[in-house]
């Protein structure tokens, strides 16, 4: 089952599983605009079991320096579907737009994406728990 519109086929397939209740199948990504501009992502999460919490999807590009450069937290799928109403089996494709700061440099970034329960903080997975993959950002064409 696909509670979002569009394709179930992310176009770069992952297997990163959090906890025993979420699977993370993959990932879109457009290609990144440069500083200042926008990065789309769309994450494909399948649940293997039912939540009884809602949790919040965070996005953060993280530089060489190990610093956040950029982030977004919301709920899954711009709040249309709270984790809560996941059955087992459902995929969900869940679209962030990532803005980015101007004066970022062009280089190699890191990807960070999970779920946390906004209340207390506490990742899905545990403590720190993320799926990472890499990020090219180019230079501005002005």
């Amino acid at each position: 089952t696909v509670r979002s519109a569009g394709a179930a086929n992310p176009s770069q397939p992952l297997a990163v599983a959090f906890g025993s209740d979420v699977l993370l199948r993959g990932y879109d990504l457009e290609p990144p605009t440069c500083a200042g501009g926008t990065l789309p992502v769309v994450l494909y999460w399948q649940a293997l079991d039912s939540l009884d919490r809602d949790y919040t999807v965070f996005a953060q590009l993280f530089g060489a320096d190990g610093k956040v450069a950029a982030q977004h937290d919301s709920q899954p799928a711009r709040g249309s579907y709270p984790t809560t109403g996941w059955l087992p089996g459902d995929t969900i494709r869940d679209g962030h737009t990532v803005q980015l700061p101007p004066g970022l440099a062009p280089g190699q970034y890191s990807f960070a994406v999970g779920l946390y329960c906004l209340p207390t903080g506490e990742r899905l997975g545990g403590p720190g728990y993320a799926a990472t993959f890499p990020v090219d950002i180019g230079e501005c064409s002005r």
